[in-house]
């Protein structure tokens, strides 16, 4: 028997090995296999679950994840990424509580400074989320992968907070030439009856 298939870890391995080796189709079909044979192993769940969110696979990716978390609870990575998917498919309740335990994490921890900045993002206090999301990345020297997405958050909520400020610009911009319209408009004259030449007191 291959080694590679005697356990989960070398299940797992003999997986990362073929995508590393730009081998995706062998390496679903490893993968699938090791799913197969170790059902409960919660890695194995969470590669599927990663993989399948990578090709747009939504509603399966959120079983496996949500799978993964359940047979390991303390598995970190599985539940940021679980509560990741659930807050881009509009679950923000479900996404906090797949969140809550990083909570516990020390506070230079990188998935809870990830987790930080998304929250911070639901409530739109967009520089509390890049100032969050950039320490997570400092800090993150392990997932190359999972600081490329973080970073894409930061991009986009930095392209976000530069609409909010030139749409904030015009709208000041408008109020000011509507200020300066009243203050320059010509004033409305009193009536003068006496002035009008069908008044009936006009000779």
């Amino acid at each position: 028997m291959n080694a590679n298939t005697e356990s989960p870890e070398g299940a797992l391995l003999g997986v990362l090995e073929l995508l590393s080796q730009n081998k995706p189709d062998e390496g679903w079909a490893r993968l699938n296999e090791a799913v197969l044979k170790f059902p409960a192993n919660a890695r194995l769940r969470f590669l599927l679950g990663s993989m399948l969110a990578g090709q747009q696979q939504y509603a399966q990716a959120l079983n496996q994840l949500e799978f993964a978390v359940q047979l390991d609870p303390d598995f970190e990575i599985a539940r940021f990424q679980l509560g990741s998917l659930r807050f881009t498919s509009g679950d923000a309740n479900g996404a906090r509580q797949a969140w809550e335990r990083l909570g516990d994490l020390p506070d230079a921890h990188p998935l809870k400074c990830f987790k930080q900045g998304c929250e911070a993002l639901m409530l739109d206090r967009f520089e509390e989320t890049v100032q969050w999301l950039q320490q997570g990345i400092a800090a993150n020297r392990e997932n190359d992968f999972l600081n490329h997405d973080m970073q894409l958050l930061v991009d986009k909520t930095l392209e976000q907070m530069k609409i909010n400020q030139q749409q904030a610009a015009s709208e000041s911009h408008t109020h000011l030439l509507m200020r300066d319209y009243e203050d320059n408009s010509p004033q409305a004259q009193a009536f003068d009856a006496a002035a009008d030449p069908t008044h009936p007191t006009r000779h």
